[in-house]
């Protein structure tokens, strides 16, 4: 508001300097073209300020557009993190599925014969069910506890049916 004040204010006065100038140059052939120059410069006067406005409309309207921007950018994090933990929930599937494919080779049963535990991508524990003990079961047990990195402990190798 102060801005408009102020060009009113700056106009006035040149209004009036041009008035005093313009009857100086009453009885001349130079006075049409004296009033001519300060309409323009009236002109030029009042648009300045409101160009200045338009300027400033561009800078809130970038502004707008740079928070929107922001927040779309914001949607597009979260979808990428949600997008991220189903792809580790799939990939720990995965993992685990061809670790019990590998486990039920290895000790000759099928897959829903064997269950295995992970933890922070890491195997925890080995369980796996046989219709019979082999007689070689602590053999096995040490091949798949070096296999997979774990102690004898962590893996069961059971008769019966899971």
């Amino acid at each position: 508001m102060d801005s408009v004040f102020t060009m009113l204010q700056r106009v006035s006065i040149f209004i009036l300097a041009a008035s005093l100038v313009t009857n100086l140059f009453a009885e001349t052939e130079y006075k049409k073209y004296f009033q001519y120059a300060a309409g323009l410069m009236v002109i030029a006067m009042v648009i300045t300020p409101v160009l200045a406005l338009a300027g400033e409309k561009n800078n809130l309207e970038s502004w707008v557009g740079n928070r929107i921007l922001d927040q779309k950018a914001k949607e597009t994090e979260d979808k990428i993190r949600l997008l991220g933990k189903e792809y580790e929930k799939t990939a720990k599937e995965q993992f685990e599925k061809q670790m019990k494919q590998d486990i039920a080779k290895q000790c000759g049963v099928g897959e829903e014969d064997c269950e295995v535990i992970i933890d922070n991508n890491r195997i925890e524990q080995i369980r796996v069910w046989v219709s019979r003990m082999p007689e070689d079961v602590s053999m096995r047990i040490s091949r798949l506890a070096i296999r997979y990195g774990l102690s004898e402990d962590a893996i069961f190798i059971q008769e019966g049916e899971r």
